[in-house]
């Protein structure tokens, strides 16, 4: 089964192959039609299995990381303009 971990890290890996042959003046354009005549090595089942056994937990860990970065995000916007008006104060906070 080639997931999207395989997909997105082959087409990562060649990303400068696929964008040297895209075309287009003020942007440049990689059409379905160019990506489906892009030659991608096809590993045998076993190796993909394993690839999805190593890789898939990294992925699952980054989307992880990336939703608590989201989240400290929007907890930090809506806490600084309370600390900077003085609204919240530190008083109390233990450092480190």
């Amino acid at each position: 089964d080639y997931n999207f971990a395989f997909i997105f890290l082959t087409l990562l890996i060649q990303r400068e192959q696929i964008v040297s042959v895209s075309f287009g003046a003020a942007q440049q354009n990689i059409s379905q039609e160019l990506i489906r005549k892009f030659k991608i090595i096809k590993p045998d089942l076993e190796i993909i299995q394993r690839f999805n056994e190593i890789v898939n937990p990294i992925f699952t860990q980054i989307k992880t990381l990336q939703e608590q970065t989201a989240q400290l995000r929007r907890l930090r916007d809506r806490l600084l303009p309370r600390l900077m008006s003085g609204e919240l104060g530190v008083e109390g906070i233990k450092k480190g």
